[in-house]
């Protein structure tokens, strides 16, 4: 499992499928998915709940890497954000899950890259989270996977993600191809603790 991460306001826990009612929230606004995929929003809480399933085979359990659910930390039930979901959490009141973040696995052009990826509720937008969840992630790839280098695929036109990665020290290299056809801008950042670009 790739664990929970703490920072100074987060907590970033495994997503899981219990987590599909928050994540509805965020994939049916249309300016949220505005930057994510093809920009199509998700119709109904059991589609996040498969694609959450999908998400968990492909990177939990194949690669041991994936997505985080990030809560407020500062919440006052913010130590149930830490753990699984159970059926008696729901009596309980729940924390403020805010988006999520994490690494996701892709190959391009033949290369194998590893992402660091984030989206957040459009009322947390603006106050740091996205940097702050992106700068954990990136840390947690090179100190706990050791990756070489890591990157973010963003939209042209999403200047707000471009400016998240560069505060976490990425750097604009070159447009890319994915998903049949969508052009992005890959920024890059490599591991100051490796001599390999890769």
């Amino acid at each position: 499992m790739i664990g929970t991460i703490i920072t100074e306001r987060l907590i970033l826990r495994p997503i899981s499928v219990d987590d599909a009612p928050e994540y509805y929230r965020f994939y049916s606004d249309p300016e949220v998915m505005r930057y994510i995929g093809k920009g199509d929003i998700v119709e109904s809480v059991e589609k996040v709940r498969d694609s959450i399933k999908k998400h968990q085979h492909t990177h939990h359990l194949e690669r041991n890497i994936g997505l985080w659910s990030v809560f407020l930390a500062d919440d006052n039930d913010s130590e149930s954000a830490m753990s699984e979901p159970t059926l008696s959490d729901s009596t309980l009141s729940k924390p403020t899950m805010i988006g999520h973040c994490g690494v996701l696995y892709w190959e391009i052009n033949g290369v194998i890259e590893y992402e660091i990826a984030y989206l957040l509720g459009k009322e947390y937008w603006g106050f740091g989270y996205a940097t702050e969840a992106a700068g954990a992630t990136r840390d947690w790839g090179f100190s706990e996977r050791n990756y070489a280098r890591m990157v973010s695929l963003i939209y042209p036109e999403n200047i707000a993600s471009q400016k998240v990665a560069e505060r976490i020290g990425m750097v604009y290299e070159k447009d890319v191809i994915v998903m049949d056809g969508v052009t992005v801008r890959m920024y890059a950042l490599n591991n100051p603790n490796t001599k390999s670009s890769r």
